[in-house]
């Protein structure tokens, strides 16, 4: 074949396929530059997926407890709420009834405590709890001690209620006297 011929014949026609081929150093060092920046990227994806799966999860859960207590109002036909009641004494049978205060419907009954058994002879005059009891002492104890003088500290006598604050600190003498009564 003459070298005309070869000038002749057509060119082959080329196309792109993918083949295996040896990298440089360079490429190389790119390579894992980037296979460090995908592996911190998954970690970053994952910890968000974590932290979604956990907060839809949470989010799940309340709608499937609503779901619950809703398919129980329906089933019985009832559900709580607050409403406003009161306790009523049933000297009758010893029992503290709790009634709705709407229409007095009994909503709870328990026995009296030994406490609750005793009647008020003066119910308008009686202190209803110790703390009462306490702080009307302290506030006689401190009425009284207005006139006197300041009690030494070797003879003073202070009472206290932790609960409610009051304070009296009076005079042995009159700590006696007014304890006589």
């Amino acid at each position: 074949m003459s070298r005309a011929a070869k000038a002749e014949e057509p060119k082959p026609r080329t196309y792109i396929k993918r083949i295996e081929v040896d990298i440089t150093e360079d490429e190389a060092r790119q390579r894992g530059e980037e296979l460090a920046r995908i592996v911190k990227d998954i970690e970053r994806v994952e910890a968000e997926k974590k932290a979604s799966n956990a907060d839809l999860k949470k989010r799940i859960d309340a709608l499937d407890a609503r779901k619950a207590e809703l398919a129980e109002v329906i089933r019985t036909g009832r559900e709580d709420r607050e409403v406003e009641v009161f306790n009523a004494r049933n000297e009758s049978r010893c029992l503290i009834e709790t009634c709705r205060a709407d229409d007095g419907e009994i909503i709870e009954s328990r026995p009296m405590t030994a406490t609750e058994r005793q009647l008020k002879m003066f119910p308008d005059t009686m202190p209803d709890s110790a703390d009462e009891l306490v702080d009307s002492a302290i506030d006689h104890l401190n009425e009284e001690a207005r006139d006197d003088e300041e009690p030494a500290d070797g003879d003073a006598v202070e009472l206290s209620n932790p609960r409610t604050g009051k304070k009296a600190r009076v005079s042995g003498a009159r700590f006696k006297k007014a304890a006589r009564r």
